[in-house]
């Protein structure tokens, strides 16, 4: 071995050790992957539930509604914001089932009769049917649980806005009514009082806060108890009993 190799064996001995030094650092510090970020509670399950609730919505909206009903406009403006602006996250349940906001909602349009309202129109059996069926095995299937969802947002927005301002829309019943209730924002409502859990809370706030309307609402407790109780009494038929008359039929 010439003295001229010996040299350079010298010199690119520490060279190649440096830089198999400098590689392992390298290594050591070049940042690994990190793992993906945990799902929302709502959403920890693989699932197309946004996707779907995409379609559900479109569904919705372009379902047949009665003209003079006021769930129309309701329905075909704030149903698609509420669900744009949350990222077509599903808002009332999870795999294992519904939120108890769902529960506070269902509850709600159980006693909507107390102002004059009806539950069915609302869907009320419908939505504990689906309820029942989404829930009835250990996984709920993406697709139930994405109608399920709006189902459920329909119910809210459609209460709230009857609460708000009656069960039918007067411009659209007769050309002779004029009205002007101010507008709410539903999608904003429904989203404030799911972020404050208190969806009760929310639909309590849509009724008129007037005297009367509470008045009326006694009133109308009043007589649906009067006609549990048998209605008031009956008066035979027979000759037409007039002022001045004296009938064994009128005490």
């Amino acid at each position: 071995m010439t003295a001229l190799y010996r040299c350079w064996i010298v010199v690119l001995l520490p060279l190649l050790m440096l830089a198999a030094c400098g590689n392992d650092a390298t290594d050591r510090e070049r940042p690994r992957p990190s793992d993906p970020p945990a799902r929302p509670a709502a959403l920890a399950e693989e699932r197309p539930v946004d996707s779907l609730l995409v379609q559900a919505v479109e569904q919705a909206v372009t379902a047949d509604l009665p003209d003079y009903a006021r769930e129309r406009s309701v329905i075909e403006e704030a149903l698609p914001r509420f669900y744009e602006q949350r990222g077509y996250e599903p808002a009332w349940a999870t795999y294992s089932g519904p939120t108890p906001q769902a529960e506070a909602l269902l509850e709600a349009l159980r006693a909507a009769g107390d102002d004059g309202l009806h539950a069915a129109d609302y869907r009320l059996d419908p939505i504990q049917d689906q309820i029942d069926a989404v829930f009835a095995g250990q996984r709920a299937d993406p697709e139930a649980l994405a109608s399920l969802d709006v189902l459920l947002t329909t119910a809210f927005m459609d209460f709230a806005a009857d609460l708000h301002g009656g069960r039918v829309d007067p411009d659209r019943m007769t050309a002779k009514w004029e009205a002007d209730p101010k507008e709410k924002d539903y999608a904003a409502v429904l989203r404030s009082a799911l972020e404050q859990g208190d969806v009760a809370g929310a639909l309590r706030a849509m009724a008129p806060p007037h005297d009367a309307y509470h008045r009326l609402r006694d009133a109308l407790q009043t007589y649906r108890t009067l006609a549990e109780e048998g209605g008031w009494p009956e008066i035979p038929a027979g000759d037409v009993v007039r002022p001045g008359d004296v009938s064994p039929r009128v005490p």
